[in-house]
């Protein structure tokens, strides 16, 4: 009976261990913040690529090389600086893809209403 009992309480020990083992394999490695702020960015870029507003077709080339950077670099390092570094960048260009668009979208409207006067 005694040896039964330390039987059963090994294997509950040796149960307990793999299934932490497990979910400590299984756990995701979180994005940071910085990647996740550049694929929000490019992802408006995109979205508004769709609408009436034109970006530069390099700005937002160069913002999806810089993003696809650092993407491929959280695939190899998910934590390191230069991951975030990346993304930062990413995040950047692609405001700056954005911006642009819009400054252009804002000329063009006035110089229509500069010509319908």
């Amino acid at each position: 009976m005694d040896t039964m009992k330390r039987m059963l309480k090994n294997s509950t020990a040796t149960i307990g261990t793999v299934l932490v083992l497990c979910l400590v394999a299984c756990a995701t490695t979180q994005t940071p913040q910085e990647l996740t702020d550049a694929r929000s960015a490019y992802q408006r870029v995109q979205t508004q690529s769709n609408s009436s507003t034109r970006f530069k077709p390099d700005k937002v080339r160069a913002a999806k090389v810089a993003l696809d950077m650092a993407e491929a670099s959280f695939l190899d390092s998910p934590s390191s600086q230069e991951t975030r570094d990346l993304a930062s960048t990413a995040r950047k260009k692609a405001e700056l893809a954005e911006g642009s668009g819009l400054i252009e979208a804002d000329v063009a409207k006035a110089e229509v209403g500069k010509d319908a006067k």
